[in-house]
């Protein structure tokens, strides 16, 4: 697996996991933020996935402040998510030191200033989030406000529309596995990555031990987002870096 993300999810600029992407569900780590970020580099990561959780909730970014600081006090290429609703939000991110920026919402709701945004930074820069309720017949519907709504929308519609531009990668979770430690759903990951081979798919939610990450590997996933796991000592992030 070519890319491993350890997470930091930031809320009044502390370190939380939510479970299932449920903000009542709140768990506040004691670590200070750039002090867990420097010990995943320490660890020997390279990677870093934030998402400013209160920018999530509120549809504009919140955090930016701390998140320059956390970008200049490591060496780790960090991917920023969470209340981007304009190029001017991505500018500001990359400015303020993020090397990709996830975006949702604004997907979803307006393709034109997504598509925009894709031609004026590349998609080199930019990381699709694909945050997925899946029906009783496992179609992914893509949900959007911090979680806090589901569209019409399907993942296979975005990525549809999204492909021919300059898109490659796509940061996709199924939301019931958020925070619960139960394993990723291999399936949907399996299924992404055979229907769109160009695409650079980052798994997240349920990760919960190293034999999960081993296992996300044989999808064809791209990488994977780590969070809970490593916070609750189910994971050592060494033995999936190597």
């Amino acid at each position: 697996m070519k890319a491993i993300y350890p997470a930091i999810d930031l809320m009044g600029g502390e370190v939380v996991r939510l479970q299932e992407g449920a903000f009542e569900t709140k768990k506040t780590y004691s670590l200070d933020p750039i002090e867990a970020a420097l010990s995943f580099e320490k660890a020997g990561a390279s990677l870093l996935h934030v998402v400013d959780l209160d920018g999530a909730k509120a549809q504009e970014t919140k955090q930016t402040a701390l998140i320059k600081r956390l970008c200049a006090a490591t060496n780790l290429k960090v991917q920023v998510g969470g209340g981007v609703r304009s190029l001017k939000d991505v500018t500001k991110l990359l400015e303020a030191g993020a090397d990709r920026v996830v975006i949702g919402s604004l997907a979803v709701k307006d393709p034109q200033a997504f598509t925009a945004i894709l031609k004026e930074v590349t998609g080199a820069k930019v990381t699709l989030g694909l945050d997925c309720h899946l029906d009783e017949k496992g179609n992914a519907h893509v949900a959007t406000h911090g979680w806090q709504h589901t569209s019409n929308e399907t993942a296979s519609s975005l990525l549809d529309r999204y492909s021919a531009l300059g898109l490659t990668r796509v940061l996709c979770t199924d939301i019931k596995k958020d925070g619960m430690l139960k394993g990723p759903n291999f399936a949907l990951y399996r299924s992404l990555a055979a229907l769109y081979p160009h695409m650079e798919f980052l798994a997240s939610g349920g990760v919960s031990c190293k034999e999960d990450v081993f296992e996300l590997k044989k999808t064809g996933a791209y990488g994977a987002i780590i969070g809970k796991a490593l916070y609750e000592g189910r994971l050592d992030l060494k033995e999936v870096l190597t």
